[in-house]
């Protein structure tokens, strides 16, 4: 049996329809989906473009039920493939006749890759489309977010609701439970305007969220692999610290006084010129006394960690001495 040639290869070696890629890309790709190269999975993949990708893809997953590519580009419906897993839908994929086509050949992926307009909303609003169509163990991938920097695609290093932002914001709904405010998910990312798609459960499931350069990896789970679990205290002497009553506890979240929301592109001084003077002239009016209520705030907090600190030391020492009381039956 003849050894599998390695992704990197196949597109080394690649001929016919053209595949345009990053070379970072490809060695990220390799170690993402090497496991589930002999699965019979279904892949979409949003860009099509001269459509060598496809043809790559369906080399890599040789027993992949459906290699499905989307593009908004008529030329592309042009495109002919050997292998029959492959179909390609024409349309917007953040339209419903569209997302419609792609169910009646798949209504689930293992594998999903955004390489498509990538201008910001349309990122945002792919994700919010299709997240619920990746299968528990799937992958979602948004490639070119380089572009996401970029004032033509709906970018810029500190532009609130560009697709990087959306997926740093992210990172903060798989620590939901770690907020200590009484918000949701979906009232976190309300800054991006999501008007469908997403839901509280979905964003509940997404269990990792990874960036490499110009490119985030999002997995999804069910909901219950997901949360960060009980706490496991193994061992018998605590000779330091005294952990071992803690051992099956959960983490609660301390309360939080407030919480800084994301601005919307025309509240954030950056992108609204009108209001550059103006606010700096309120900043500068206040920054003594910003300056000032920072530096107690900051005193505070490090007086009630302080305090949360000793109050944990003397609840252990408290319950070490009634397990001893109650060891030598004194209690």
């Amino acid at each position: 049996m003849s050894e599998l040639k390695s992704l990197k290869d196949l597109y080394m070696c690649h001929q016919g329809l053209i595949s345009d890629k990053w070379s970072l890309y490809i060695s990220a790709y390799s170690r993402l989906f090497n496991s589930l190269r002999d699965k019979p999975l279904a892949l979409l993949e949003i860009g099509v473009q001269n459509g060598g990708s496809l043809d790559i893809w369906s080399q890599f997953f040789s027993k992949a039920t459906h290699i499905i590519g989307c593009d908004i580009n008529p030329a592309c419906s042009q495109l002919k493939y050997v292998s029959s897993n492959i179909n390609v839908i024409i349309g917007d994929i953040n339209q419903p006749s569209t997302l419609s086509s792609i169910a009646s050949l798949s209504s689930e992926f293992d594998i999903i890759i955004d390489d498509g307009s990538h201008v910001s909303s349309d990122i945002i609003k792919s994700f919010s489309n299709l997240f619920s169509r990746l299968r528990y163990d799937g992958i979602y991938v948004a490639e070119d977010l380089h572009c996401s920097y970029w004032a033509d695609y709906e970018g810029g290093l500190e532009h609130p609701s560009s697709g990087i932002h959306f997926f740093k914001a992210l990172c903060d709904i798989i620590n939901h439970e770690h907020w200590g405010l009484p918000i949701s998910r979906l009232e976190r990312l309300s800054a991006f305007c999501i008007t469908a798609g997403l839901t509280e459960e979905l964003l509940s499931e997404i269990y990792s969220v990874e960036f490499i350069n110009s490119i985030c990896i999002v997995q999804r789970r069910k909901a219950s692999e997901t949360q960060l679990g009980v706490r496991i205290v193994k061992g018998d002497r605590d000779l330091v610290v005294p952990v071992q009553h803690l051992d099956g506890s959960v983490s609660n979240a301390p309360r939080q006084r407030s919480h800084a929301t994301s601005p919307s592109p025309e509240n954030n001084s950056e992108f609204n010129s009108e209001n550059v003077v103006t606010v700096e002239s309120k900043h500068d009016k206040k920054d003594g006394d910003s300056a000032d209520e920072t530096a107690i705030i900051a005193a505070l907090e490090a007086e009630k960690l302080r305090l949360n600190e000793q109050l944990q030391f003397i609840e252990a020492q408290l319950a070490n001495i009634s397990d001893a009381r109650l060891k030598s039956g004194l209690a």
